[in-house]
């Protein structure tokens, strides 16, 4: 029943644990007109109506643009998790940022290998613990389906930087993720994010280096999952998409990665930002920004909220989606959850609302209301004052209407 609720009324009323007396009997639904356009003969009614998927359907690409199963540009934007703070994305943390943030998608960096202290000091990453890394990854695509967010799938590559330095554990790893989330309408794959460093001979990562990748990458998803969007890194960081947009992947439902961070690059300067994703779109490619951060690129020192804003707006007008680095209570500028004290963090306690500078400023800028549409009559939303009163051991009667003209939803119990 509460699941039916959320389709139809809204997941905040089927959760709303209103103190009912348990005698007071079923629910009715009554006078229904027609279903919100969410659900109306859609197979993604399974997700909870008024949620991003449950509106926008299976994503594609149509040029240089991220459409919905109306044809209609959508931008989501969200916030990315990452495996070297896996205590933060957990069935908590992704509740309150549905509910609170009301994010669209959540990034799930895996890193493929992290070094610390030293740069040969293996400490953690995908190839430490395959399996256990895998079940992480499985319940949190699981969770942001029963939200109705998009998950996006990130094999993180920035410590070696080199695509093809871990290829056969890519492999694997996409291979496998690509069979158990093959059809999954909420599930993206990022395949390599940051490409950067020096090949084997010495030279400088590349696009033809990242491409060979893409190359043996792409089409393994393909076989298992031949209807997803999948996102492609770029060199230098994931910032150069106008390599990319000279010799672009031919395949369809490819988007292509850039990265930023408001204290190292300048959206106008003349080689970086703005003019790296004009010339690509301008040549048909598809921008996804997996990654931004309102810090300099180390992740470290004070937020830059001018040079922020001015480049959120820009993404806006673009219809650009993005990502925020990062969902962690990390000790770090560009972390959004601070520390509550010297030992022990905020995603240890759920102190998920003791927020940095950066998930000050960041969370309205995603909780602000989305342009998401898909034709047919607007989802109704329900309000209440969350109480009712009944004596106990009688029945007890109560009846919530929305009404969205002509249509009507309502329910009495």
């Amino acid at each position: 029943l509460e699941k039916r609720c959320a389709q139809i009324l809204g997941k905040e009323f089927a959760g709303a644990n209103l103190p009912v007396d348990e005698t007071a009997g079923p629910v009715r639904l009554l006078g229904f007109v027609g279903l919100p356009s969410a659900s109306r003969g859609r197979a993604h009614a399974q997700y909870p109506a008024g949620s991003p998927v449950a509106i926008n359907g299976r994503l594609t690409v149509q040029g240089s643009n991220l459409v919905n199963e109306c044809g209609n540009v959508v931008q989501l934007r969200g916030m990315s998790a990452n495996s070297s703070a896996p205590i933060c994305a957990n069935a908590a943390g992704l509740a309150l940022l549905d509910n609170d943030w009301k994010i669209d998608v959540i990034g799930m960096a895996m890193f493929d290998r992290v070094y610390w202290p030293g740069p040969d000091d293996l400490v953690g990453g995908y190839v430490t613990d395959p399996a256990g890394w895998k079940q992480w990854i499985d319940n949190m695509v699981d969770l942001a389906g029963q939200w109705g967010i998009y998950c996006m799938i990130d094999w993180h590559i920035l410590y070696r930087g080199d695509p093809m330095f871990d290829i056969n554990d890519a492999r694997e790893f996409w291979e496998y993720m690509a069979t158990t989330h093959s059809g999954k309408e909420h599930v993206i794959y990022e395949i390599c994010n940051e490409p950067n460093g020096i090949k084997p001979d010495g030279t400088p990562v590349d696009w033809p280096r990242v491409k060979q990748y893409a190359d043996d990458i792409i089409p393994r998803i393909r076989q298992r999952d031949p209807a997803s969007i999948i996102i492609v890194g770029s060199p230098d960081w994931s910032t150069g998409v106008d390599a990319a947009a000279d010799n672009p992947l031919q395949y369809p439902n490819i988007m292509y990665a850039y990265h930023s961070y408001a204290g190292t690059h300048d959206i106008n300067g003349s080689t970086t930002n703005k003019n790296k994703i004009e010339y690509a779109m301008g040549k048909g490619l598809a921008i996804f920004v997996t990654e931004w951060g309102m810090t300099n690129a180390s992740g470290q020192g004070g937020i830059y909220p001018a040079e922020s804003q001015v480049w959120v707006d820009w993404m806006k007008l673009k219809k650009i989606s993005w990502v925020n680095w990062h969902w962690s209570d990390w000790h770090e500028g560009s972390a959004a959850l601070g520390a509550t004290s010297e030992n022990k963090r905020a995603c240890e306690l759920g102190n998920w609302n003791d927020l940095t500078a950066s998930g000050q400023w960041i969370k309205p800028r995603i909780a602000s209301p989305d342009e998401f549409s898909c034709g047919g009559p607007p989802i109704p939303v329900i309000s209440s004052s969350g109480t009712a009163n009944g004596t106990v051991g009688q029945n007890f009667s109560y009846q919530i209407t929305a009404s969205n003209n002509p249509t009507s939803y309502g329910a009495t119990g």
